[in-house]
């Protein structure tokens, strides 16, 4: 009985705090009215768990609902991996229950991190989480090799690549010499969009945000020479990253045309000691692509990771090359 009256008394302030006013993006700031091409969400290590009545469960109905709220519906959420805690189906079975509720973007895009890839941490079972993750994939409505973890899709003609491990991870991810190709393949076509491009992977290339552990193994330096040869100013690159659970120093760095973001634990706050549900707001803007991180618990703009990178949509240059001519 006592177990019962906590679950209703956590569903109850739950259901309260969803219906605040203060859920909606109060302090949306138009950059310099120009035209917006994309929004995005982003989050990282949601590390949902199987009892729907725990308090990180909580998070993510805060998060989606503030999400929502947005004034202007978002075009994307992209979760860069570690969307469940064990890989379990009931994990994904409560992040698939609070989506339909809560949660309302015009498209999903998650990414298989560490902890989706182990199918219960307990007793590993690779394909078993593939599985899974497979299905959240058709639940979010992408299209993806029923027997590769890596997919991409393309939301308001930018491109997003999804990269992922290709077996059995510790903390890492193994990028095979295949998924490589796939990689440089993709990035060849997403060049001719002129636009910018987004990769995800839950883990940085070593160094990079400062990660000083091996996370891509011997594919790191290949990755980032794959981005490096395929970006420019008409193709800049965003990395997004999440698997440190921090916030500080080590959020963005800038390597010629690639730009790498490392994002918090939505799950654990920017530190694993300070409260919170942090994530990133992505937009991108003829002439600017605009990064900041809120709170999506406590619903505010964290003021101070907040980066304005200037990037010039090609057919904006070509209108101002005839009006100046």
């Amino acid at each position: 009985m006592k177990k019962f009256v906590k679950k209703l008394t956590t569903v109850k302030v739950s259901l309260k705090s969803l219906l605040k006013k203060n859920l909606i993006f109060t302090k949306y700031k138009s950059y310099k009215d120009e035209p917006l091409l994309l929004s995005a969400a982003l989050v990282a290590d949601l590390h949902a768990d199987g009892d729907r009545y725990r308090d990180r469960n909580n998070k993510l109905r805060y998060a989606f609902a503030s999400i929502s709220n947005a004034k202007r519906k978002l075009d994307a959420l992209i979760l860069a991996g570690d969307i469940t805690n064990s890989g379990h189906i009931s994990e994904y079975s409560h992040v698939k229950r609070f989506m339909k509720k809560y949660l309302n973007v015009m498209s999903i895009i998650p990414q298989l991190g560490n902890h989706d890839a182990r199918s219960c941490s307990i007793y590993p079972y690779f394909d078993e989480a593939t599985e899974l993750f497979d299905d959240f994939c058709k639940f979010c409505k992408q299209e993806k090799e029923k027997d590769k973890n890596y997919y991409y899709t393309v939301v308001n003609n930018c491109y997003v690549i999804m990269l992922a491990t290709d077996k059995l991870p510790d903390d890492g991810a193994f990028i095979s010499c295949e998924q490589l190709e796939w990689f440089e393949n993709v990035l060849t076509e997403a060049e001719k969009s002129q636009k910018p491009i987004i990769v995800v992977n839950h883990q940085p290339p070593l160094l990079r945000n400062k990660a000083k552990e091996v996370f891509l193994y011997d594919a790191g330096e290949r990755v980032e020479e794959v981005m490096l040869k395929h970006s420019n100013s008409d193709t800049p690159i965003i990395y997004i990253s999440g698997h440190m659970h921090r916030m500080g120093e080590n959020t963005y760095e800038k390597v010629e045309n690639i730009h790498y973001i490392n994002l918090p634990a939505l799950q654990y706050g920017p530190n694993e000691k300070e409260e919170g549900a942090y994530g990133f707001l992505l937009e991108i803007y003829n002439k600017f692509i605009v990064l900041r991180a809120r709170d999506f618990e406590k619903n505010k703009w964290i003021d101070e990771y907040l980066y304005e990178i200037p990037w010039v949509n090609n057919m904006t240059r070509r209108k101002n090359f005839k009006e100046k001519f």
